[in-house]
């Protein structure tokens, strides 16, 4: 095996080069040729957080029969358990899977994207990149087809798989 190979299959290489990626794509974020959410989504890939707490909260004129705010724990990138954030919820929690991770809201982002380009903001977190709040207005002019993702006190876990 050539030292070109066995450098390219070193993690600790691999991972200083996403990470000098990512530091490229910051020093670009800047520039008209990259968009927000394609730098942001990239910045957020490449600090590789697989574990992390975060409180979901949905806001929409639906009906709505989970908890929400909801505590959102994840763990290897896949939703482990979700807890009532505050107050009291009545009734039978949710599978963990009916709530989002940070890479599903980043595709919540995206198809919205494509779909009502106009009637899409976003806010993002300055030190993990991910979408705080996403507020998509699916037709321009029409009430109540409104609907905002908002993430608060995101905590990532570093060194555990709980």
């Amino acid at each position: 095996m050539s030292g070109a190979t066995l450098v390219a299959r070193s993690p600790f290489i691999r991972r200083v080069a996403r990470r000098i990626a990512a530091l490229t794509l910051l020093a670009l974020a800047g520039c008209d040729s990259i968009a927000g959410t394609q730098s942001d989504h990239a910045l957020w890939n490449a600090l590789e957080i697989r574990n992390y707490d975060f409180v979901y909260e949905v806001g929409c004129f639906c009906a709505f029969d989970r908890p929400n705010p909801a505590r959102v724990t994840v763990r290897g990138g896949i939703v482990v358990k979700i807890a009532p954030d505050s107050g009291i919820f009545v009734g039978k929690l949710p599978p963990a899977s009916q709530y989002p991770t940070i890479d599903s809201l980043f595709a919540i982002l995206e198809t919205a994207e494509k779909n009502s380009p106009d009637g899409v903001t976003v806010e993002f977190d300055p030190t993990y990149h991910y979408p705080t709040r996403i507020s998509i207005d699916l037709i321009k002019n029409a009430i109540d087809d409104e609907v905002t993702y908002t993430v608060k006190s995101f905590t990532p876990v570093i060194g555990s798989q709980q």
